[in-house]
């Protein structure tokens, strides 16, 4: 729930930084550093899901959030692998 690292720019600056960030640096698949919030991950026996959850707020106990991006990781052959 630490605020993104671009948090200063404002939202378009942060969504600016975020584009270039992924443009370059090919691990990165993707970035949001306009939110706060936390990842949740979910695992099974043949993929794992990977949700990027958002919340509203951070400074009471109630919250609410929103899902703002999900993976999906599977084993194809000895290779894992994301699906989107």
């Amino acid at each position: 729930t630490s605020p993104g690292d671009f948090e200063a720019f404002g939202p378009e600056g942060a969504a600016r930084m975020d584009e270039l960030l992924m443009r370059h640096n090919d691990e990165v698949l993707w970035t949001d550093n306009r939110h706060r919030g936390y990842v949740r991950l979910v695992l099974g026996r043949a993929a794992a899901r990977v949700d990027v959850v958002a919340v509203d707020r951070i400074d009471v106990p109630r919250y609410r959030t929103r899902l703002l991006h999900r993976e999906q990781i599977v084993r194809r052959d000895e290779v894992l692998e994301f699906t989107g």
